[in-house]
């Protein structure tokens, strides 16, 4: 069964005759897409990605969890703060590779000997109270706990008013042009580019549309203009004919008198 179109539609045109591969589900939004998004997880030999949320879901289920670090995703990877749990807490639950080489290597290993165990990063980082106690439970108490929780007066920090300005002022380069390069990440930087070039081809799009709105309005100005010039011209043309035929006629009766 092939996936409906639109849940996959990013890969369409891309061709994975050669890699033997197949695309299944879509954002797990309703019943349907969860149970597929599970069975995906769940019937899986390895779980390879850049960074996602999945990585943790696979590793509930027990199933190996694959990444390669490559300079161009770090900051979408080690830039991030979440990202090193994944790579650290409970000894990490990322099977880490440096190339594409190595990716490949370790796929092959885990393909090769599947394995079905729970990592202690699940019982440390996901399940720290046992894999037995439902985290919901434990969430609701800490919430209801903070009902009796007594806030403490506040105290102004030790110099708050410089500290506010400096912030202040770091916060307002972030809209500066001058220091987009050191506070804005690469991806950012690329983001904001390609949208200050849709803006400028918008600006000039309505920059020629109102330049040929204004020529076609001088246009029919100017048409209109020759329009009662030439009328006014047939119309003196027609009163001096009027005229030149009456004087004649007058010297024609003052002959015959």
């Amino acid at each position: 069964m092939r996936p409906h179109p639109s849940r996959v539609a990013e890969w369409q045109g891309v061709d994975l005759v050669g890699l033997n591969a197949v695309l299944w589900g879509g954002n797990p939004v309703d019943a349907q897409s969860r149970a597929d998004y599970f069975d995906s997880l769940y019937y899986s030999a390895a779980v390879a990605g850049i960074n996602t949320s999945a990585f943790i879901e696979a590793g509930i289920v027990g199933r190996p969890v694959h990444t390669i670090i490559v300079p161009e995703m770090a900051s979408n990877q080690t830039g991030t703060v979440h990202f090193n749990y994944l790579l650290n807490a409970g000894g990490g639950l990322l099977e880490v590779a440096r190339s594409f080489e190595e990716h490949a290597a370790q796929l092959d290993a885990s393909l090769a000997s599947p394995a079905h165990d729970v990592k202690p990063f699940v019982r440390e980082f996901v399940r720290p109270n046992g894999l037995g106690v439902p985290a919901t439970p434990v969430f609701i108490d800490f919430v209801e706990s903070m009902a009796a929780l007594e806030p403490a007066a506040p105290r102004p920090p030790r110099l708050q008013g410089l500290w506010l300005s400096l912030a202040a002022r770091a916060a307002r380069t972030r809209d500066d042009e001058r220091y987009e390069r050191w506070t804005l990440s690469e991806r950012e930087l690329a983001s904001l580019q390609k949208l200050r070039g849709a803006r400028q081809v918008k600006a000039q799009d309505r920059k020629n549309a109102r330049d040929a709105m204004l020529q076609e309005r001088e246009e029919r100005r100017a048409a209109e203009e020759r329009r009662r010039a030439d009328k006014a011209a047939a119309k003196a043309q027609q009163l001096a004919e009027k005229r030149a035929r009456a004087d004649a006629e007058r010297a024609a009766r003052q002959r015959v008198g």
